[in-house]
């Protein structure tokens, strides 16, 4: 099997001992810890760090917190800025070394593509400034431009976005996340299949996203499940030499501990039968 497989969850379920020892009876190997929702007290760093090594799973990747899709490229939230620099500066506890961020878009410019830019380029500037200090990894998010919001180009939506951003920021730790729920929903690549546009990226992806849909909506769905090509997305991964981690972004939301359990199963089994095909 080429790549391990990694579950997006909560920090909340960090502090789930039991949950994390199911998750690797489930076949993880490790979690892509999601600071997007919820977040965690420093002094809860230990104990989240204590419960994965007992479980025999690591921190495969994180994703930073996020400011929301119609948030204008030009106005940073001070609150918001001090969260990503958190989660920035316990990544080296974990053990992550890459991080997901979403950009934002000129919203209030009409979705200017070159405002954007200048705009972004500035922002991960910073940040990558202050990703140094921990030596870790910024990885930019592709967006898509959903089928039901084409007045929305959201910027990344592109894959040229992407590419350019990084390689004008120039910063050794910015990469790219390839979210491929969201490259299955994009009106804007249509034409191109995924294992194409990975190749565009080429050394420039550092995480995945792994999720599905039916091309209408962002649900999230277990691999197993939706309309996404798997066969001409994987052969793209391999073909760029990807060397991380096969990231679940599917949720594993619910209180039944047992139809979370047998819901995680799923996930784990129905990814293994699938990745045995490359």
């Amino acid at each position: 099997m080429p790549w391990k497989k990694s579950l997006n969850i909560t920090t909340g379920r960090c502090l789930e001992p039991d949950f994390l020892k199911m998750l690797r009876a489930s076949g993880f190997d490790g979690i892509d810890l999601n600071f997007s929702g919820d977040f965690f007290e420093k002094d809860q760093l230990a104990e989240i760090c204590g419960n994965l090594d007992a479980a025999g799973l690591v921190c495969a990747q994180v994703h930073l917190p996020t400011y929301g899709l119609f948030a204008d490229s030009g106005k940073d939230d001070p609150e918001m800025e001090k969260r990503i620099e958190t989660a920035l500066a316990v990544m080296p506890a974990l053990g992550a070394k890459w991080g997901a961020i979403h950009v934002r878009s000129a919203v209030e410019s009409g979705f200017d593509r070159d405002r954007a830019m200048q705009d972004n380029i500035r922002w991960l500037n910073r940040l990558c400034g202050i990703a140094e200090r921990y030596g870790v990894g910024i990885a930019v998010e592709n967006l898509p431009t959903f089928p039901d919001r084409p007045d929305a180009p959201f910027f990344s939506s592109r894959i040229e976005d992407q590419c350019q951003l990084i390689d004008a920021a120039g910063h050794p730790l910015l990469g790219a996340c390839w979210d491929f729920g969201h490259a299955h929903l994009n009106i804007q690549h249509k034409d191109k299949p995924q294992s194409e546009l990975l190749r565009m990226l080429g050394k420039r992806l550092k995480l995945v996203h792994a999720h599905s849909n039916y091309a209408t909506r962002d649900s999230h769905l277990p691999p197993a499940i939706g309309s996404v090509d798997w066969e001409d997305a994987l052969i793209g991964l391999k073909v760029i030499g990807f060397e991380g981690f096969f990231s679940l972004e599917c949720g594993c939301g619910g209180s039944d501990p047992r139809i979370v359990e047998a819901y995680c199963e799923f996930c784990g089994r129905s990814t293994d039968a699938l990745l045995e095909k490359i």
